[in-house]
């Protein structure tokens, strides 16, 4: 979905990539690709100029918003793309694959020559970049939560947890870090010492893997996808109302 909620792009094993406007739900442009969509991404801002696909076979493609016919293809994995991530108000994006490698592109080189590379020790189920114009991303790999520099790779913490992680997402103050997996449970953590980090809370509710987290700009929802077929939303501040959310009724607190 882009910034603004007004358009979304989706990826299927029918190896179509769909544009959609979310004002009427039509599609505005479908895009046909030689094998399964396997990654979406769309360039940040209120107006998208460039929409991005990766596929099965590990190609990633850059398609123009306003011409799709202006596709640029990058051969960047040597197998399934996993994710891609835009890095805000540059020309810079980010790909990762089940190749366990991590690329750095610049739309402005060849398509053949990445800036940087990190390989992991396993392969990448998720990637994340921070929000309000952090340079951080977060990685997961294996039972490994990487905070990392998003253009460098320089690793800034690295946590071991007691499961494999399917997704992570990082608050945007900073300061919490939720993770999902095969343990159905979402843990969330205090990383302010990451030498340190300490379990707040474990949010149960799932009844299959969590491959999916992500706050909300705000940070005061977290949103999570589960093989169980369901997506649920979290407020990080349940005593507080928030949209059609109210809250507990004050009346039943005890000292």
């Amino acid at each position: 979905m882009s910034d603004t909620a007004k358009f979304a792009l989706s990826g299927s094993a029918d190896y179509f990539a769909i544009y959609w406007s979310l004002s009427n739900g039509e599609p505005i442009f479908k895009l046909d690709h030689s094998t399964i969509v396997r990654a979406c991404a769309i360039d940040p801002g209120a107006n998208p100029e460039w929409i991005y696909t990766g596929t099965k076979n590990g190609t990633v493609c850059r398609i123009s918003t306003a011409n799709p016919s202006q596709v640029t293809s990058y051969d960047a994995h040597t197998d399934l793309v996993r994710a891609i991530a835009p890095i805000p108000d540059t020309t810079l994006f980010l790909t990762s694959g089940d190749d366990r490698v991590t690329r750095l592109w610049d739309t402005r080189a060849p398509p053949t020559a990445p800036v940087n590379s990190l390989t992991t020790p396993s392969k990448v189920t998720s990637l994340e970049l921070a929000r309000e114009g952090s340079s951080v991303m977060t990685l997961c790999f294996g039972e490994s939560v990487l905070l990392a520099h998003n253009t460098s790779f320089d690793p800034l913490y690295e946590f071991d947890l007691p499961f494999v992680v399917e997704s992570a997402s990082l608050h945007q103050s900073g300061r919490f870090l939720a993770a999902g997996g095969n343990q159905l449970d979402i843990g969330v953590y205090d990383i302010s010492d990451p030498a340190n980090p300490i379990q707040t809370s474990l949010l149960k509710g799932h009844h299959g893997p969590v491959h999916s987290l992500r706050y909300s700009p705000d940070g005061r929802l977290l949103a999570s996808g589960s093989e169980d077929g369901t997506v649920r939303l979290w407020p990080t501040r349940p005593y507080e109302p928030y949209g059609l959310w109210d809250g507990p009724d004050p009346s039943t607190f005890s000292a």
